[in-house]
C-alpha cells in the first residue's frame, strides 16, 4: 500500500477540454496519473486526481493558471470480489474511521485500488496495511 499520497482538487469551468489541458501540462512535467475523478453540475467542474510526482503537478498547474487544494489520501489494494469493499468499509467502521471521499477502480487482475481521504488518516493507515496484508493471505 501506498503512503502519504497527495491528491489535488482542481475547480475548473465545465467544458470539453479541461482533461485534456491537465493531461498536457502533466505529460509536459513527465508526471503519472495514478487515479483521477472528474465531476461536473452546470458550469462547474472539479478535478481529483493523484499523480506519482507532487511537485511537477505543482508545476504543471502553476502553469495552467489553476490552484488546487491539497489532501492527504491512502491508496488501498482490495481485491474485487463480492463483499470485499463491504469488509475494507466496515474495518474502517468500527475502527471509527470516517470516508470523505473515495474512488478506484479494477484492473484485469481481479484487484482494485481505491483513493480514500478520511477524517483519521494515521488510524485509517494502520487499518488499511492490515487489512492488505490479510487480503494476501487469504488470495493465496
Amino acid at each position: 500500500m501506498e503512503l502519504s499520497l497527495i491528491q489535488f482538487t482542481v475547480p475548473v469551468k465545465n467544458e470539453v477540454s479541461q482533461l485534456r489541458k491537465l493531461t498536457v501540462a502533466l505529460e509536459r512535467e513527465h508526471v503519472a496519473v495514478s487515479g483521477l475523478a472528474w465531476q461536473a453540475e452546470g458550469e462547474a467542474g472539479f478535478i481529483r486526481f493523484v499523480t506519482d510526482k507532487p511537485l511537477g503537478t505543482s508545476k504543471a498547474l502553476e502553469a495552467l493558471g489553476w490552484t488546487a487544494v491539497r489532501t492527504p489520501v491512502l491508496a488501498s489494494p482490495v481485491l474485487h470480489g463480492p463483499g470485499d469493499l463491504s469488509r475494507l468499509l466496515k474495518l474502517l467502521e468500527d475502527g471509527t474511521v470516517a470516508v470523505q471521499e473515495m474512488y478506484g477502480a479494477s484492473g484485469p487482475d481481479g484487484a482494485c485500488r481505491l483513493f480514500l481521504s478520511v477524517d483519521r488518516l494515521e488510524r485509517a493507515e494502520k487499518l488499511l496495511h492490515a487489512f492488505a496484508e490479510t487480503q494476501l493471505l487469504s488470495a493465496r
